[in-house]
């Protein structure tokens, strides 16, 4: 992960998000990620996970997360249909990386015959990925049948079923092994 500063600026800088001008004697955020320039942000424009790691699979996984929290603001069949398409959107990632890992594991195992630890915790990952997309898999399947008897629903029936599937998704969502 990268190092997050909330400081004050001594010169002007431009949010590298929304555009901003931080001015001198405000408070602005200083990003430093390893390998990366530093990037400033206005106190609004706050980093997100998958923008602080270095990890171009952990970013995906934080990604997806990220989109379905963005979605979990349900209030209508459409916003309902949105959150089925982040869950989708984020099982095709997660899946994705699983991929990645096994086959970035396979590669090793290729030239080192007896495996290395590298190897095994490359396939570890894997498997708790995979594990971790079967709980989204589960989530999107109960949000999409909510979705499917939406409109035979009352309006109390809505509000209690769509509470299950809120708590449903946010569960699967804080399983992430990672």
């Amino acid at each position: 992960m990268g190092a997050v500063k909330e400081q004050k600026a001594r010169k002007p800088y431009k949010c590298g998000k929304c555009g901003k001008k931080i001015e001198v004697g405000e408070q602005y955020i200083k990003i430093c990620k390893k390998f990366s320039a530093v990037r400033y942000r206005c106190l609004k424009c706050r980093p997100r996970p998958s923008e602080l790691t270095s990890s171009d699979k952990l970013s995906s996984i934080y990604g997806a997360c990220e989109d379905i929290e963005d979605n979990l603001s349900v209030e209508s069949k459409e916003d309902l249909e949105n959150l089925v398409e982040s869950l989708e959107g984020a099982i095709s990632e997660v899946e994705r990386v699983a991929d990645e890992y096994e086959e970035g594991a396979d590669n090793i195992e290729e030239y080192f015959t007896s495996g290395t630890e590298q190897s095994e915790q490359m396939r570890e990952n894997a498997d708790m990925v995979r594990e971790w997309q079967g709980s989204l898999e589960d989530a999107k399947d109960k949000t999409q049948e909510l979705v499917d008897e939406w409109d035979g629903l009352n309006k109390d029936e809505r509000q209690e079923r769509l509470e299950d599937v809120i708590s449903e998704v946010e569960g699967a969502k804080d399983e992430m092994p990672l």
